[in-house]
């Protein structure tokens, strides 16, 4: 591609971003469910002979068994002449809505009658286990590999945080890729539109038979509405791309970073150190295919780069 159609080049690290996309929140509502549930980490399952509650797991006998799958998923399409029993999470609805909701408040000896699935036939409740969560105290968080609870809790805060940042860092690359398009200027970029224009088609009736189905039926399932709006589906992706890949090539350019055999092989080398399996990672991502997107992601990875270390946690 020809990056002397960049007539304008902006760069991406003079336009202001929100501030909301840089502030890392999370709220104290959320860090005390998250220590709360340390305790189902550690829950024990212990019979009871209270009435059955939400979460409860209760065993009926029944003369045949009508259910193969400990959770409820229904696998047999015919009884057989056997004893057995069904084991039922209560008010997961794997089994029966309506029937795990009839069961609340029964106890063990209690018969029951099982819903449509269970082909109407007649049982006893012989068993009800509850899951009782383990006491949340220091000497748990411990137990987790932690010095204490508030230890945990700020475990808790960074991976929240984390998970924050990573999404919030795809929000920067869309406001600033977009951006960057609106404010870079672009000569005669018709050619290059056409022809992405094709590549899409291509990706998309790969996408298609992969799925096995049409290329017609994929457009009809991912673009509302008719031939005009396919076409512009199209052309708006296309140019996205373009103007993206222009953009990109123009900073690596600014950098002074040239992709090459050298660069290649750097990469690969970063991964495997990383852990990835070189055969693997060069099976993936062949020498050729590296010569053609890597220019085009350029961008993407110094926009997350520029930004990783400009994020603040708000405390709520």
């Amino acid at each position: 591609m020809d990056r002397g159609k960049l007539t304008k080049f902006v760069d991406f690290r003079g336009i202001a971003v929100p501030d909301a996309l840089l502030q890392l929140k999370v709220s104290p509502e959320v860090l005390d469910k998250d220590v709360a549930d340390l305790g189902n980490r550690f829950a024990t399952i212990e019979a009871t002979s209270d009435g059955i509650s939400p979460g409860d797991i209760v065993v009926i006998q029944v003369e045949t068994p009508v259910d193969a799958d400990p959770n409820g998923a229904d696998y047999r399409h015919e009884a057989q002449a056997s004893s057995g029993s069904i084991q039922i999470n209560v008010g997961k609805g794997f089994y029966d809505k309506d029937f795990e909701q009839s069961l609340l408040g029964k106890k063990t000896g209690d018969d029951v009658v099982l819903p449509k699935r269970g082909q109407g036939k007649p049982g006893t409740i012989s068993e009800i286990k509850r899951i009782i969560p383990a006491e949340v105290t220091d000497d748990l968080a411990k137990k987790a590999g932690f010095n204490d609870l508030n230890a945990y809790r700020e475990h808790k805060r960074e991976e929240h945080e984390n998970k924050d940042k990573r999404k919030k860092l795809d929000g920067i690359v869309s406001f600033l890729t977009k951006a960057l398009r609106e404010q870079c200027e672009f000569g005669d970029i018709e050619p290059e539109i056409a022809e992405a224009i094709e590549e899409g088609k291509a990706q998309f009736q790969m996408f298609a038979e992969k799925d096995g189905m049409t290329l017609e039926e994929m457009e009809a399932k991912i673009i509302p509405g008719g031939k005009e709006e396919k076409e512009s589906f199209y052309r708006g992706k296309a140019e996205e791309n373009v103007k993206n890949r222009l953009i990109s090539r123009a900073t690596a350019e600014r950098d002074g970073v040239e992709f090459n055999r050298e660069s290649y092989e750097a990469m690969v080398a970063e991964y495997v150190a990383k852990g990835m399996d070189e055969e693997k990672l060069r099976q993936q991502m062949p020498y050729e295919d590296y010569l053609k997107f890597a220019g085009d992601n350029y961008i993407v990875q110094c926009i997350q780069k520029y930004f990783a270390d400009k994020f603040k946690a708000v405390i709520l």
